[in-house]
């Protein structure tokens, strides 16, 4: 099993090239009291307790540990969006009890069941790919087509398309607790992507990632009907880029 704590970036720093360093922007307002230090890295360990995952200081630890229920990650290619994505699905609910397995990951939760969505099903097979090193510490055996992740603990992440009109209706009365969308500005449609809504259980989480440079429709629709409905700023952190100097 994984665990998930914080390290010393200054410990990393021998090890990273003079391109990986770059100013860190400040924390958000909104994730200082839960992240009151700007170096905190989230860190999930294998059994011997030996690194097996480490995000990046800034904007792809705060999507890790933001608390809204949906964000939308932006940065260049190779930014590091699709990793935060993956490793969102093994986060825990801090909310949760000490004793609760599920506090440290959901993937300990055997009711956990996780979706990961894309236009064309067919193009997802490098995301698949690092979907099956990422889980495989957690005991995450990749089965059947499309693929189904199984955990030990009973828990599943589904992967599929999101290429058609009836396509979120294959996702209606599943309990879902997390979702994520890869590459949103493919989605033909916004009222797609919104059905996927009525999939998930009582905290609704829902996260989706676009390329820095993507002017899609259902991605400025995103942005501003979270803009009219949230008085609190979620907004800056849906921009924050992963991977590069500064954050929107």
């Amino acid at each position: 099993m994984c665990a998930v704590r914080g390290i010393n970036f200054d410990s990393l720093l021998p090890y990273m090239t003079a391109a990986d360093q770059y100013p860190v922007p400040p924390v958000p307002a909104w994730l200082a009291r839960a992240m009151p230090d700007p170096a905190f890295q989230v860190q999930f360990l294998k059994k011997d307790n030996s690194p097996h995952w480490v995000s990046n200081v800034g904007p792809q630890t705060w999507t890790l540990l933001c608390p809204f229920d949906e964000i939308l990650i932006g940065g260049r290619r190779g930014g590091s969006k699709t990793s935060a994505l993956i490793a969102w699905f093994a986060m825990g609910d801090p909310s949760l009890a000490a004793d609760d397995p599920a506090r440290y990951s959901c993937l300990n939760e055997p009711s956990f069941r996780g979706l990961i969505l894309r236009k064309e099903y067919q193009s997802m097979s490098e995301f698949v790919d690092e979907c099956r090193d990422f889980f495989r510490p957690f005991g995450g055996k990749a089965k059947d087509d499309p693929t189904v992740f199984e955990f030990a603990s009973g828990a599943k992440i589904y992967t599929n398309h999101l290429g058609d009109r009836e396509a979120y209706e294959k996702y209606r009365g599943h309990g879902l607790t997390k979702i994520a969308v890869e590459e949103l500005t493919q989605i033909p449609k916004e009222e797609w992507y919104l059905k996927l809504f009525g999939s998930l259980r009582n905290k609704k989480q829902i996260r989706a990632h676009t390329v820095k440079d993507a002017h899609g429709k259902a991605v400025q629709k995103t942005f501003r009907r979270c803009a009219a409905r949230c008085s609190r700023p979620p907004i800056r952190t849906a921009r924050a880029s992963c991977g590069s100097k500064t954050a929107s």
